[in-house]
């Protein structure tokens, strides 16, 4: 049986966005979005951006919440 192909969303490679940000919403939630994009109602930028894997490492380190 050959390995699962990655998801789409998995390959930084092709990724369409180049620069991401760190988010939260009011319960405390956190979340990566488009930094080229407007927030959504109810969240917040961190003031964390980068890339993709760096945003997300940033919140497996710093949020006690649900694992990603």
């Amino acid at each position: 049986m050959e390995p699962e192909e990655p998801k789409q969303d998995d390959r930084e490679d092709d990724d369409p966005f180049e620069h991401w940000r760190v988010v939260r919403n009011g319960r405390g939630d956190h979340s990566i979005w488009p930094s080229i994009k407007a927030l959504p109602d109810g969240w917040e930028g961190l003031g964390v951006e980068g890339s993709r894997h760096a945003c997300l490492d940033w919140i497996e380190r710093n949020w006690s919440g649900p694992s990603l």
